[in-house]
């Protein structure tokens, strides 16, 4: 090879090496573990994400994808930045009066209190399907720029849970049973895990479709 090509190969190697050290910051905005990994893997090909420590604001909105679109756009203020926030909750159809939109803070207490009491609530039904939606919005310094909701595969809800089949940050996963597979959430493996969180699979597509066709947007901060 001559000695052009090799040090152009070098230099090459080096920029994509040092790639992401000129990408632009965003702001993982949530404090749930198991959010922020999903965030950090949407956003990583054009962006280098960033998690830190979140003042408390309040959320406002009539459905997931406001209330994202306002998380969004509050703590892109904040943050002087890019932010990248989600919304999220459970439709369970055979409750009435189920708030989807206080999924996460329905019940006050511990995980394991709010698994207790949807069971207390479950208790009895013959309809036990859950649908879980998930919205995703991403702001500039206080203006949104993108914002796209998806749903994931539907579950039954469990009449009983294992303590041990639980992670901080989805505590209804505890009680999902999954029909396709005859499996709790947290005994599928990684391809099937793939296969019900479809709506982080949809989110993730939508979200790189979306500035792989405005590049530009990026050039702001450049």
């Amino acid at each position: 090879m001559p000695p052009y090509f090799l040090i152009l190969s070098l230099i090459i190697a080096r920029v994509l090496k040092d790639y992401k050290l000129f990408m632009i910051s965003i702001l993982i905005a949530t404090n749930n573990p198991h959010k922020q990994k999903k965030l950090k893997q949407i956003v990583k090909k054009y962006f280098r994400a960033k998690i830190c420590r979140l003042p408390k604001i309040r959320e406002v909105g009539e459905s997931f994808q406001r209330i994202a679109e306002d998380k969004a756009k509050k703590y892109s203020k904040w943050f002087n930045g890019w932010a990248v926030a989600t919304d999220a909750g459970a439709r369970i159809p055979a409750l009435k009066k189920w708030n989807t939109l206080r999924t996460h803070r329905f019940a006050s207490g511990s995980d394991f209190k709010r698994m207790d009491f949807l069971l207390k609530m479950m208790k009895g039904k013959k309809n036990r399907t859950v649908y879980w939606d998930e919205a995703l919005a991403v702001a500039y310094r206080g203006k949104l720029i993108f914002s796209t909701l998806a749903s994931a595969m539907p579950a039954r809800i469990q009449v009983s849970y294992n303590k041990t089949k639980y992670e901080p940050g989805h505590w209804l996963d505890s009680l999902c049973y999954f029909p396709k597979f005859k499996k709790n959430y947290f005994d599928l493996n990684k391809k099937q895990r793939h296969q019900v969180e479809d709506s982080w699979s949809i989110l993730s597509k939508r979200f790189n479709q979306f500035f792989k066709k405005r590049l530009n947007l990026l050039s702001i901060e450049l």
